[in-house]
């Protein structure tokens, strides 16, 4: 597994902190804790997700220079404010744009901030 983590450019990585924690530090000052889920040594693999959201919600963050592979979910959003995506024996997806997702966040976080272990463990 840190193998796999050794391929990817240290300029890759960086920007992919980097975007990371721009989401970290939006969804924080949106009154919502959130961190960064920081690699320790090889107790991380390419699989877990990138950012814990509020002790519970675990989310992944992609960021591409030219938008490759966002520009046709992006075209398919258009002005409405969900896109549902399913493909055949999968689970059904929500894409949404952070204007739509920051208020459905924060009325979800308001009922359910009691705090949790996950949140408080230094995961």
């Amino acid at each position: 597994m840190a193998a796999d983590r050794k391929k990817i450019g240290k300029a890759s990585r960086n920007k992919g902190r980097r975007v990371e924690l721009e989401f970290v530090h939006e969804l924080e000052d949106y009154g919502v804790p959130s961190r960064r889920r920081q690699a320790s040594g090889d107790s991380r693999s390419e699989d877990d997700p990138d950012i814990l959201i509020a002790g519970v919600l675990t989310a992944e963050s992609k960021a591409r220079k030219n938008g490759e592979g966002f520009k046709t979910l992006q075209d398919w959003l258009g002005d409405s404010d969900l896109l549902f995506l399913k493909q055949n024996n999968k689970p059904a997806l929500v894409t949404m744009t952070m204007a739509t997702f920051k208020p459905m966040l924060l009325a979800w976080y308001e009922q359910n901030k009691e705090p949790s272990n996950a949140f408080k463990s230094g995961d």
